[in-house]
This record gives structure tokens, C-alpha cells and sequence, in this order.
């Protein structure tokens, strides 16, 4: 009986793993094994590193801008409790205002990671409309403040629980101090002579309330302006903007597209291209560390209509490299390998061509062909035996093409069937079937903000599995060595073109370096930030009203 129950358990767990095996393979469906190896769950295909050089770069900018657009900010009231009622400061207004001494932003660890802000050696002079209802007092007059050395020290947060996955920023900690506080009271009336003797009081209710004020203006800019402005910042960034420049459509990309036999007229592959879209929307919680941000990014490459890729990506162990640069973006080969996917599942690499006209194959691929070397002479037959025929050239893939990233470069591999027919009008014959794998090197570098590559096919081997006529093993073998060389010149030619890296919020890169690191590509650069910009931003967050 025990032996039955061992051998029924044993079936069921067969079963089950094979079922699950199914199911895994039906999700990945036409993912090589050597691509899918090492694949996690929510693992970022992109992840943006901003150093500390970035941060105190900046912070001269930064503070610049604050200078302009503190002046221009509205203020709230200030209400305190006063002798069994209340003041209440309202209509404030600068009248002169002395910018800060001292702005400094820094990352910390402990106790918990944040972005620390501290703004020091403000100074302010404010007209407003003071109020106090009280049982011993009824005031109303003009009044006048002199603040000095204010300053504001706070923690924020980063978080990616916002709507559309982006940025989100908390404050949790906010504490705000004044030197030195006076003031004046236009109309006392008679309750002047009794001013000194509260004066102590006021200035202490009128540091409380400014202090209270500043904190709460900016937790109102943070939690609303500021995370307001993420907000409009797209998830979603075209890989190319067709619209920009007839350079797009001649860059790499552009090219990957117009590949020989692809089944799309130049409407058809501009309406593609503007269509792809790299997906940069926040799928985990920003790490904070005391010289970097690390946000993590989905990296997909999908459709301007949605949709999820089926693949995932392979972890990266960023903890080892250390640049002194301000940037660095880390591009896992999901990226890519997302991109290819995206063009098998939707038949994009689908190829089909006559080839006596197909650009730069024609004289290898002729049919027929009475030179030494081409694929007519590899079927010597056809021209006798399919006089009135054309040939018709197609080449479908079994898998998905993929890349894999080390340190030494970038490895593409894919596989398929290339068919050749002979067609009429009326009947379409298959005469010759070869099992296709290639295995190409690509070694990648950066130029004037673009990449390029160099390819070095590595292997490409054939396999005949069906012929329908007399065949030449010796002249395929060579035709297949001269493929070879031709495949990879025109390979070099796509490269050579270059690849523009999708315009990312505004920021231009400066001096970017690429090399190739495990399961990815490494941009290291600095960045330039325009005044333009920089305003929209800081306008955007500090003149609104509050």
C-alpha cells in the first residue's frame, strides 16, 4: 500500500512539473534557452544612478533659482492662540527680502535613507494686517515684521507610489528657526502703552507661527507642487522621434526596420517606429545610500498602446562600480532583448524577398545564376526544370533573436528557416529548406551622444533539410562562407549609423562614456541642465498657490 502511495505521489509530482513546465514555456514561448537563463521577477531592465557630483552641481542652480522664486511665493495666515483668543497675521507681503547664505542638499543612510535640504541666512521683511480677538483685547491695525537669519532644515523621502509610477517625495521631518524677530504695530491705538509688556510674548507666538508657516509651505510645495510636477513627466519615451529629423530614419533602428525583405512600405515603418515606446515607469522603491540614488525602472520596450512583455530581466550587481561621474544608467540586455521579442511576437522579422533585387545580396542569392558562386548554381536545376518561375527567398525565425552582455561585448544569436520557392501565378513550389543559427559579436561605443557597433559573426552554421532537386554540398558550403562576409559588412553598415539614445526629461548628456558590463550596457556621463528647464521646473513648483 505504501509502495502504490509512493509511486501515485511520484506521478502527480511528474505530472504537475511538466504541466508547469507547459505553462513556463507557453509564457516564453519562442525565447531561446540561452536568452531566458538567469531571468527574475521584478528586476529592472533600466536603472539611473545619480551621484553626489550630480547633487552638488547642481545645488549652485538650485539655489540660484530659489533666490528668484522664493520672492514670488504666496504666504498663508498665521493664526496663534493669544490671552483666551487668537492673532491672526494675514495678507503678507514681502517688502524686502535678503536670499539665503547658505543652501546645501546631501544624502544620508542613517537613521534612515533621505535627501537632507538645509537653507540658511534668510532674511525677510513682511507688511501684513494683524488681528487679535481676544476677552482683554480687539485689534486691528497694519504690521510690519522684521525676520533674519531664518533658516529651514528638512528630510525628505523618495517613494514610487505616485499614480503613474513616478517619483514621489514625502517630508517627514521639517524644523524651521528665526534669529531674530521684531515688529511693529501701525495703529495701537490704546492699547499701545501695553505693547512692550507683551512684546516678549508676540515675538515668540510670531517665531512659532512663522516657523509653523515655512514648514507647512513646504510640505504643501513637496507633497503637492512637487510631486504635482513628476507627475506630468511621461512613464512612456518614444525610441525615436520621426517627427525631429530625417536622421532618425537613417539611425540604426531606422535601418534594423528597413532590413531587406521586411514587409513594410515607408508609411508602414514610420507609423512602427513612432509607435515604440521605452517604458521608464518606477517598479520598486528608490535606494538612497551617502553618494547615490539608485531609481529603478522597468526598461521594457512595448507598444505607445501598452501592453506587459513577457520576458524579465537578469539581475545586475551594481554594488562594485563606483564612477566619479555624475550619472550613470545602467541598460540591462532586457532592454534589447525586449525589443526583439516584441518584433517575433508580432511578426515584424518575418522575411520575404525575391532574391535576383534584394540590396546587396543579389548577386550571391541570384536564381538562376550562371556565375560560380551563387545559390543558382547551388540548384543548377532550377532553371530547367522551373523555366517560367521566379524564386522567391523567405526567411522565418524559430526563436526570437537575443542578446547576451558581458564584459566583453554584446552577443546576438538567433535562428530560423530560410526557404526557397519556386513561384507562378498559379502554384508556388518549395524546392530547398536550411535550418539557419548565427552567433554575432558586436562591440559597442559611444560618439557625439549616439552608439555604434562593430559586428563580428562569430559562427554561422547551415544545415539542409529538405531539397527538391540536384544540389551542390561543395558550392553551398562556400556560398555559405561568402553570406558570411556580405551578412556581416551590411550588419556594419546598420551599425555605423548610430543609435540616438531617447530623449529623457530635457537633460543633456555630457561626455558620455559606454562600455559593457554583466547583463548590460553602462553609460557613465555627466549632465548639462538648461536655465530653460531648470525655470519650468522650479517655476512650476514654487509659483503655484498655496
Amino acid at each position: 500500500m505504501t509502495k502504490l502511495r509512493v509511486e501515485f505521489f511520484l506521478f502527480n509530482a511528474f505530472l504537475f512539473a511538466g504541466l508547469c513546465a507547459q505553462i513556463s514555456g507557453l509564457l516564453v514561448r519562442g525565447l531561446r534557452k540561452e536568452i531566458a537563463n538567469g531571468m527574475q521577477a521584478n528586476q529592472p531592465g533600466v536603472v539611473v544612478r545619480t551621484t553626489s557630483k550630480m547633487i552638488s552641481t547642481f545645488q549652485p542652480l538650485i539655489s540660484n533659482a530659489l533666490k528668484k522664486q522664493i520672492p514670488q511665493m504666496s504666504f498663508g495666515d498665521i493664526v496663534q492662540p493669544f490671552l483666551h483668543g487668537h492673532v491672526n497675521i494675514s495678507s503678507m507681503k514681502l517688502k524686502r527680502f535678503k536670499a539665503q547664505d547658505r543652501f546645501d542638499c546631501r544624502l544620508e543612510e542613517e537613521p534612515v535613507p533621505r535627501i537632507r535640504v538645509t537653507l540658511a541666512g534668510l532674511d525677510a521683511d513682511i507688511a501684513s494686517n494683524l488681528s487679535v480677538s481676544s476677552r482683554l483685547i480687539q485689534l486691528h491695525s497694519p504690521l510690519d515684521l522684521w525676520a533674519k537669519n531664518l533658516s529651514v532644515d528638512l528630510a525628505m523621502m523618495l517613494d514610487n507610489d505616485n499614480p503613474n509610477a513616478t517619483l514621489k517625495l514625502s517630508v517627514p521631518e521639517c524644523k524651521a528657526s528665526i534669529g531674530f524677530t521684531d515688529f511693529r504695530i501701525h495703529n495701537a491705538g490704546k492699547y499701545g502703552p501695553f505693547i512692550p509688556l507683551f512684546r516678549k510674548q508676540i515675538i515668540n507666538h510670531i517665531n512659532g507661527g512663522i516657523s509653523s508657516l515655512i514648514c507647512s509651505q513646504v510640505k504643501t510645495l513637496v507633497d503637492k507642487q512637487l510631486n504635482a510636477y513628476f507627475n506630468t513627466l511621461p512613464v512612456q519615451y518614444p525610441l525615436m522621434n520621426i517627427n525631429s529629423t530625417s536622421d532618425d530614419l537613417g539611425s540604426a533602428l531606422g535601418a534594423l526596420f528597413s532590413f531587406p525583405g521586411m514587409k513594410m512600405d515607408q508609411a508602414q515603418r514610420e507609423k512602427v517606429l513612432s509607435n515604440l515606446m521605452l517604458n521608464m515607469s518606477l517598479i520598486t522603491k528608490p535606494n538612497i545610500k551617502s553618494s547615490y540614488i539608485d531609481t529603478f525602472h522597468s526598461g521594457a520596450v512595448c507598444w505607445k498602446t501598452g501592453g506587459v512583455s513577457a520576458l524579465q530581466a537578469k539581475p545586475m550587481n551594481l554594488s562594485s562600480y563606483n564612477s566619479e561621474r555624475m550619472l550613470n544608467i545602467f541598460i540591462s540586455d532586457y532592454v534589447l532583448n525586449s525589443l526583439l521579442f516584441l518584433m517575433f511576437r508580432d511578426n515584424l522579422v518575418y522575411l520575404g524577398f525575391d532574391p535576383n533585387k534584394v540590396d546587396g545580396f543579389k548577386d550571391l542569392l541570384k536564381v538562376p545564376c550562371d556565375a560560380e558562386f551563387c545559390l543558382g548554381a547551388v540548384v543548377p536545376e532550377f532553371k530547367t526544370k522551373y523555366p517560367k518561375h521566379q524564386a522567391w527567398l523567405t526567411y522565418q525565425p524559430n526563436n526570437a533573436p537575443g542578446v547576451l552582455i558581458d564584459s566583453n561585448g554584446v552577443h546576438l544569436l538567433t535562428d530560423g528557416i530560410l526557404t526557397l520557392y519556386a513561384t507562378s501565378k498559379r502554384k508556388m513550389y518549395r524546392l530547398l529548406v536550411v535550418l539557419v543559427d548565427l552567433s554575432v559579436d558586436i562591440s559597442l561605443r559611444m560618439k557625439n551622444g549616439q552608439i555604434f557597433g562593430e559586428a563580428v559573426i562569430e559562427d554561422l552554421d547551415t544545415q539542409v533539410l529538405k531539397h527538391k532537386m540536384a544540389f551542390d554540398e561543395s558550392r553551398f558550403s562556400i556560398l555559405t562562407g561568402f553570406t558570411k562576409l556580405i551578412l556581416q559588412q551590411s550588419l556594419n553598415d546598420l551599425l555605423r549609423r548610430g543609435f540616438k539614445l531617447p530623449n529623457l526629461g530635457g537633460f543633456q548628456l555630457h561626455n558620455p562614456n559606454l562600455r559593457t558590463v554583466q547583463n548590460g550596457l553602462l553609460i557613465e556621463t555627466d549632465m548639462q541642465m538648461g536655465e530653460e528647464m531648470l525655470q519650468k521646473m522650479t517655476g512650476h513648483i514654487l509659483s503655484a498657490k498655496h
